[in-house]
C-alpha cells in the first residue's frame, strides 16, 4: 500500500485482538491522506467479562484478545498520529465507558 491512500479506515472491535496495537495504529496513519479520519471501536473486556462469567461461559475473557483497551490507552497509543475529535462509550453516552460495552471514536489524521 502507498503512502497517502486513504480518507478513511475503519478499525471495528479488531485492536484488542493484536499484541502490538501501535504498530497498526502506525499503518494506518501512513497510508491516510493529510485530514484522513480512522474509526475505532474497541470493547470493554472487563464488562465482557463479567457477562461471560454470568453465562458460564469459560473462560471469562475472551481468548482472543490479547491487549486490554481504555480510551485512555486509545488516546496515549495514538499520540503523536492522531486527534481524536470525538469519543463516547457505547450503547449509552450517558453513562460511563467503565458502565458500557463498547467506545467508538473518530480520530483525525496529525501532519
Amino acid at each position: 500500500m502507498s503512502n497517502e491512500s486513504f480518507d478513511t479506515v475503519l478499525l471495528i472491535a479488531l485492536l484488542e485482538h493484536t499484541s502490538d496495537p501501535r504498530r497498526i495504529l502506525t499503518e494506518a496513519h501512513r497510508v491516510f491522506k493529510p485530514g484522513g479520519r480512522l474509526f475505532v471501536v474497541i470493547p470493554h473486556d472487563v464488562n465482557m467479562s463479567i457477562g461471560r462469567l454470568m453465562l458460564c461461559k469459560w473462560p471469562p475473557r475472551y481468548p482472543d484478545h490479547l491487549t486490554f483497551f481504555t480510551p485512555a490507552r486509545l488516546r496515549q497509543w495514538t499520540q503523536n498520529l492522531f486527534r481524536v475529535e470525538r469519543g463516547y462509550p457505547m450503547p449509552f453516552k450517558q453513562v460511563s465507558f467503565w458502565l458500557n460495552m463498547y467506545y467508538f471514536a473518530i480520530l483525525k489524521k496529525l501532519t
